[in-house]
């Protein structure tokens, strides 16, 4: 059974977080081109999804079950990402997206998707 701990405005605060270090990870690393295309489409992809967290339900807006698809979908493009890398022979491009992903899959695991407090 999954928890649902914190709200959606909390979740979009971590999945930033989140996004932060995955667009800025791959310089640190040292990771090659492809390693570090990834990680800033990825991570933007993520800040961008957290900002809309925080939007309410006014024009602009994205559906509750909208932002929990994406956060599936980048959840699931991480793993890939770091399955791909992995099969390239780049483990800590692989290192990352991996503990990325599972980050995301655990954020999912404890967000209480309600628009309500």
């Amino acid at each position: 059974m999954l928890l649902r701990l914190i709200p959606l405005p909390v979740h979009g605060a971590l999945e930033l977080t989140l996004g932060m270090a995955v667009a800025a990870a791959p310089f640190a690393l040292g990771l090659g081109a492809a390693g570090i295309v990834a990680g800033v489409f990825l991570g933007t992809t993520l800040m961008g999804l957290a900002l809309g967290a925080g939007v309410g339900d006014g024009a602009g807006a994205v559906s509750l079950a909208a932002h929990a698809a994406y956060d599936r979908a980048l959840a699931v493009g991480l793993l890939g990402a770091g399955a791909l890398t992995a099969l390239a022979a780049e483990p800590r491009a692989a290192a990352l997206f991996a503990a990325a992903g599972l980050a995301q899959l655990a954020l999912i695991a404890v967000t209480r998707y309600s628009r309500s407090a």
